[in-house]
């Protein structure tokens, strides 16, 4: 258990590159932040140490203070050793182990979220058909568990990237807190609190884009498990002869059912079975927190790569959002009569409003900055980014579920 706990913190701990950053990081703030009281004339590095020689120009009381508060945080021992006005400041990165015990509380949301989800797929997937020899509770387990399992499995690979990223940068990180929701989905996915400062875009960068990168990848996994290993059901689309819960289909979702099965469900319809019910989700979600606006993924993202110019496109998002939305409310309710468009997917959704407003008040639209924003991400991440962005498009639905009525 020790050797394999060792293998764990190795793979967790950040490596020389990323350790000479973090001291890098450390060294700017003082230089920065702590200027009216510490004046640094000379530094040494050696075995993930910095030691710096300083002029105190401030008390040294109030010296430390400042050290604990800016330092600390951010996951650093320090040790100030002063000799009237000369001393010597020695900066170490805390990386502490990994806490073998889950806190209560995050096993708890954790264990209701699978129930919720667990609860959703017992609602979808109930054995409408029996097969030779198998019995009603076997169907059951054929149906539900593989959609709980594709589901959790894609939530744990999303947050294990946030996670991974953000330890490796020897980030101060929580458990993933899970968010059980009883609804068409069972989750509204995870988040992890942070409590270390942002050191520098690139860092931002790659906490926030690890999590949704895995998390595209794992449901891309489970759409294509799904198309290969389950008989795809078609659902009923809005031109059925009952009232049916519709789901709408992404480009990339689409593109994934050409390329399996040789065709495509009709307009508002949509091919379905446990596990591609679980990777539309995955793809959802994903495209949710693909979003460039203030805390989320994207937002970390985009702030990264266009800096200030984040707000501006995360102003831009929210408007479109708020009038899809809003457009989408007043057609429902009849005050607006209908603007001309095709059912199915090119309608908007109402609840891109409820999201618009949970994104102004909750999530906020602007992104704070890093310690220190001057450092560019590269070639390497920039791509990356582009590609994430690219995502974000290939998986928005307009309209991703709604209640056709009943024709007559």
């Amino acid at each position: 258990m020790k050797r394999r706990l060792n293998v764990i913190q190795k793979l967790l701990a950040p490596n020389d590159r990323d350790l000479r950053q973090l001291i890098s990081n450390a060294e700017h703030l003082v230089s920065t932040r702590l200027s009216n009281h510490l004046e640094i004339q000379s530094l040494v590095h050696g075995d993930g140490i910095a030691v710096l020689q300083c002029r105190i120009t401030s008390s040294e009381q109030a010296t430390r203070k400042l050290l604990s508060k800016h330092l600390t945080p951010i996951g650093f021992n320090w040790q100030l050793e002063a000799d009237g006005d000369f001393a010597i400041l020695k900066l170490k990165p805390h990386l502490g182990l990994i806490p073998l015990r889950i806190p209560r509380i995050n096993l708890i949301l954790f264990i209701l979220t699978c129930i919720s989800i667990t609860l959703v797929g017992l609602l979808y997937f109930s054995p409408e058909r029996e097969e030779a020899g198998t019995s009603s509770i076997l169907s059951y387990f054929y149906n539900w568990l593989p959609f709980s399992l594709a589901l959790i499995f894609i939530l744990l690979v999303h947050e294990l990237g946030h996670f991974i990223a953000a330890r490796r940068r020897g980030l101060l990180v929580s458990w993933p807190y899970f968010i059980p929701f009883p609804s068409i989905f069972g989750t509204l996915g995870a988040v992890i609190r942070t409590s270390s400062p942002m050191p520098d875009r690139k860092a931002l960068f790659d906490v926030g884009a690890s999590g949704p990168l895995a998390g595209f990848i794992a449901s891309t996994i489970v759409i294509c498990g799904g198309l290969i290993f389950y008989s795809p059901l078609i659902l009923p689309g809005p031109n059925s002869d009952a009232d049916v819960l519709v789901f709408g289909s992404s480009i990339l979702f689409s593109f994934w059912e050409k390329l399996f099965t040789g065709e495509t469900a009709a307009e508002g319809q949509l091919l379905f079975n446990p596990l591609l019910y679980a990777g539309w989700i995955g793809y959802f979600l994903t495209m949710f927190n693909l979003l460039p606006v203030g805390q989320l993924d994207g937002g970390h993202i985009v702030y990264a790569i266009f800096g200030r110019y984040q707000k501006l496109l995360a102003s831009i998002v929210f408007i479109i959002l708020s009038l899809m939305g809003t457009i989408a409310l007043l057609e429902t309710s009849g005050l607006l009569p209908s603007i001309g468009l095709p059912s199915g997917n090119l309608r908007f959704w109402p609840g891109w409003l409820f999201f618009s407003l949970f994104l102004l008040f909750v999530v906020r639209i602007s992104h704070p900055p890093t310690l220190d924003d001057k450092i560019k991400i590269g070639r390497y991440r920039l791509i990356i980014g582009l590609f994430l962005l690219l995502v974000l498009l290939l998986t928005f639905v307009p309209n991703p579920v709604y209640i056709a009525t009943e024709t007559t």
